[in-house]
Formats: structure tokens, C-alpha cells, sequence
């Protein structure tokens, strides 16, 4: 996640949009399974939205059934981002969400297959 540039991000050009690039994000429970301390996931949270932040485009956050979603807004609160779209749906009703999305951020996730087959 670190490897995220925001020079990069910027070029991307939308096509679903009208020119605002859509990202989405798919979380995954990383501080509830013990895979990675809260303190350090939230830092990478706070650099990851501050580069989507300075960039201006529309967010999707796709929260994983057992992710905390009260952390993420806490730190888009923050942020004072707020041109932000939650979903909570599963598999196959979150494809239409998938497909108003121009980038997938996710560390490892079934919804890359979702994704692919979204186009």
C-alpha cells in the first residue's frame, strides 16, 4: 500500500466519471485478525486518504463483513473527506458498484476476481 503514488493516480483518466477519477476501496480486517497493529493500519490509512484526498476524486469504500467501519470513518472525518459512497453488499450484488469504480485499491481480496469480471 505504501507504493501508492499519487502522481501516478492523478493521471488516470476516468471514463465512467465525466473526468473524476472513482477509486475504490475494499478493506479487509487486518487489526481484528492481529495481522498488522491498530496504531500502524491507521497510519497507512491516514497516508492512503490524504493521497485520494489530494488528488479530488470520489471514494468507494467496500467494507469486508468483519472490518470495523467506525475506524475508516473516524479517519475520514479527520480528513474532512466526504465525497465518500459506503457499501456493505456481498457478492453479486456489489458488481454494479465495482463497475462505477475507475481503480481497485485492495491488499488481497476476492473482489479482484469480482473485479475482473465487472470489466
Amino acid at each position: 500500500g505504501y507504493t501508492v503514488d499519487n502522481y501516478y493516480l492523478s493521471k488516470i483518466p476516468s471514463s465512467k466519471n465525466k473526468g473524476k477519477l472513482t477509486v475504490l476501496y475494499a478493506t479487509q480486517p487486518w487489526v481484528g485478525d492481529g495481522i498488522i497493529d491498530r496504531r500502524r493500519y491507521i497510519e497507512f490509512l491516514f497516508k492512503l486518504f490524504t493521497i485520494l484526498k489530494q488528488i479530488d476524486c470520489n471514494i468507494i469504500i467496500k467494507f469486508h463483513p468483519r472490518d470495523n467501519d467506525k475506524m475508516y470513518k473516524n479517519i475520514l472525518k479527520k480528513l474532512n473527506i466526504e465525497n465518500v459512497v459506503y457499501s456493505y453488499k456481498s457478492p453479486p450484488f456489489f458488481i454494479e458498484d465495482i463497475k462505477k469504480s475507475d481503480v481497485l485499491l485492495t491488499h488481497m481480496s476476492g473482489i479482484c476476481y469480482e473485479s475482473i469480471l465487472a470489466g
